[in-house]
């Protein structure tokens, strides 16, 4: 929700489970020349699965993790503004500045996850920043993915072609191959 006067704007979420309650996401001035900063509650910049998945304190270091009401999850700095956090059997990207998941970067089935430098050693430095590669292994074969990042600079996959993107392509495609036909 997007509220504006003369003085400025306000990004809302609507708590729909809370009987539309508001909560106060972004706040910027017009007259303001610096970014807008996310407005986040002290008690929301952790981990918290009753209040959904929020990103953790920009000072989580790599093996810091949180015990939840629904599982362990392990959270791994892997970059200036990204967090990775291993939750339900998943590796989830997030943003720290947005504090939201952003994709997910692969379905564990069990397997460990350890980040590595360009060089394949462990990352130096605390807030993941020389992180290269998402290293997952199966501890019963030994058998070792390695994770890139993607073409963003993230992490996260595409698991699937977005729809729309598809049927577009798609079109096109079949308007290349229909003017072939006519120039025959």
């Amino acid at each position: 929700l997007l509220r504006f006067d003369a003085q400025g704007y306000q990004l809302f979420t609507v708590d729909h489970s809370k009987a539309g309650k508001l909560r106060l996401d972004l706040q910027q001035p017009w007259a303001s020349a610096s970014a807008p900063v996310p407005v986040t509650p002290e008690h929301e910049m952790i981990p918290d699965a009753s209040a959904g998945w929020l990103s953790s304190r920009l000072e989580c270091g790599l093996t810091d993790s949180v015990d939840e009401g629904l599982g362990r999850v392990t959270w791994h700095a892997a970059g200036l503004n990204v967090m990775l956090a291993v939750q339900d059997d998943m590796l989830v990207e997030y943003d720290v500045e947005m504090r939201a998941p952003v994709g997910i970067v692969a379905f564990l089935e069990g397997r460990q996850v350890s980040l590595v430098t360009a060089a394949g050693a462990q990352p130096a430095d605390n807030d993941g920043s020389d992180v290269a590669a998402v290293l997952l292994t199966d501890p019963s074969s030994q058998e070792v993915t390695r994770v890139e990042r993607n073409e963003a600079g993230s992490f996260y996959r595409v698991f699937q072609t977005n729809k729309w993107v598809a049927r577009k392509e798609k079109e096109r495609e079949e308007a290349a191959a229909a003017a072939g036909q006519q120039q025959l």
